[in-house]
């Protein structure tokens, strides 16, 4: 081998153009990962507000299309049935600390009447419901950290003949929205709206404002279809 054949390599032109092709192709893989990134966190954000949205949803559509008196209540073939005094199943309403403990968004109260179990059935059972949603700091400590939180509560009579309704008791306690704007903010995190008439339409919009995408808005509706007292 001669020496001239021992010192070959690579050409200064060479070595010019590969470092041009390796700069374009970095160039390339670069953008399509921050691209790729971007469409993440896109992805990220729509499943963040279709995940609250489908959860507030699941609870407050039947909520409220359970609101006021069931169309069994009174049945005749049901012994001792009872005489609701009126007004004491509110469908839908805000304010109070009904079944939450805490200041309300928004309450739903239903009532039905179902047989008590054997043969022939005793007197009828009286089923009182409270729905109740509210929003709440969870946050222990460092910032504050807002959901949206429905509380389930029952109560439950065979006996029920005037005087005060039987006490209800806490059943469930559920987080539907997370991420909510802070109670001061405008618009405010969780408004309610409740229509007029029969049914009785009512809206939720939730303010939310996530860190990782940024701040998004959503409303769940439903309205209130049975009968009330």
């Amino acid at each position: 081998m001669t020496a001239a054949g021992r010192d070959k390599g690579f050409t200064l032109i060479e070595v010019t153009v590969v470092i041009a092709i390796l700069a374009v192709v970095a160039l390339a893989l670069g953008t399509s990962v921050i691209q790729i990134f971007k469409t993440n966190t896109g992805v990220v954000a729509r499943v963040t507000q279709s995940h609250d949205a489908n959860l507030l949803s699941t609870y407050l559509d039947p909520d409220l299309a359970s609101a006021g008196l069931s169309s069994n209540f009174g049945a005749a073939n049901m012994p001792g049935t009872f005489a609701l005094p009126a007004g004491s199943v509110v469908p839908v309403s805000t304010g109070g600390t009904a079944c939450s403990g805490q200041t309300n968004l928004l309450v739903v109260e239903w009532a039905e009447e179902q047989p008590s179990p054997g043969t022939p059935p005793g007197p009828a059972l009286l089923k009182l419901y409270q729905a109740a949603y509210d929003e709440e700091n969870i946050a222990t400590g460092g910032p504050p950290e807002y959901v949206l939180r429905r509380y389930y509560c029952t109560a439950t009579s065979a006996s029920y003949s005037g005087g005060p309704l039987p006490s209800f008791s806490l059943a469930d306690t559920t987080t539907v929205a997370h991420n909510l704007t802070a109670p001061t903010s405008v618009p405010p995190p969780v408004q309610v709206t409740i229509g007029a008439g029969q049914p009785t339409p009512v809206t939720l919009t939730v303010n939310e404002n996530d860190p990782a995408v940024g701040a998004y808005s959503f409303s769940v509706s439903g309205t209130v279809q049975t009968r009330i007292s």
